[in-house]
């Protein structure tokens, strides 16, 4: 804990002191409006908010999937989602915190209807809507990604985009093998 303090304290006085030092022509490159108060501009900072929130809903619902899933695939998709969700999540949240960013704690209000309407199924049915929620979660998300790793403007945020892409993209290829009944246990 007193490690991430000290790095935060560091960034946070490496950023203060290049403002300081940075030569003062009453013009900035990027327009007030598109920066917050961290210094990381707003799409970035809504690209942490979005792709936080979609994580941590992906967590829950491969948590909800082992649970109540009925077919070995869906299940074996669950621990995939858990594990690389819960790494890429820990990831964001070390690079928000370096940004003195706050990721988001909990889904956003559209994940958690979404997992409120998987909650309300079982069996069959719950692998079907389980499937059909990740393939357009998962189809947003590398679209979300994709633009971040292209065109976002905070260098590590780009390179964190551009390093999950691949696993996300393998995610919906997954779901998709599984809707097709490619998989065993389906």
């Amino acid at each position: 804990m007193k490690h991430g303090i000290r790095i935060s304290l560091l960034a946070a006085a490496l950023v203060a002191g290049t403002a300081l030092a940075a030569p003062t022509t009453g013009v900035t490159s990027t327009p007030p409006a598109s920066v917050n108060k961290s210094g990381v501009g707003r799409a970035d900072a809504s690209f942490i908010e979005q792709a936080g929130a979609a994580g941590l809903a992906e967590v829950e619902a491969g948590r909800l999937a082992l649970q109540k899933g009925s077919s070995e695939g869906v299940k074996q998709l669950a621990n995939m989602l858990i594990d690389d969700h819960t790494k890429a999540n820990e990831r964001l949240n070390t690079v928000a915190a370096l940004k003195n960013l706050s990721p988001p704690s909990e889904p956003g209000e559209a994940n958690r209807k979404q997992l409120a309407r998987l909650n309300g199924v079982s069996g069959k049915d719950f692998d079907e809507e389980f499937l059909k929620q990740q393939r357009a979660a998962h189809q947003e998300a590398i679209a979300l990604f994709s633009k971040q790793a292209k065109s976002g403007k905070d260098p590590d945020l780009k390179k964190f985009a551009a390093d999950t892409l691949p696993r996300l993209q393998a995610h919906l290829k997954h779901v998709e093998a599984l809707q097709g009944g490619k998989h065993a246990g389906q």
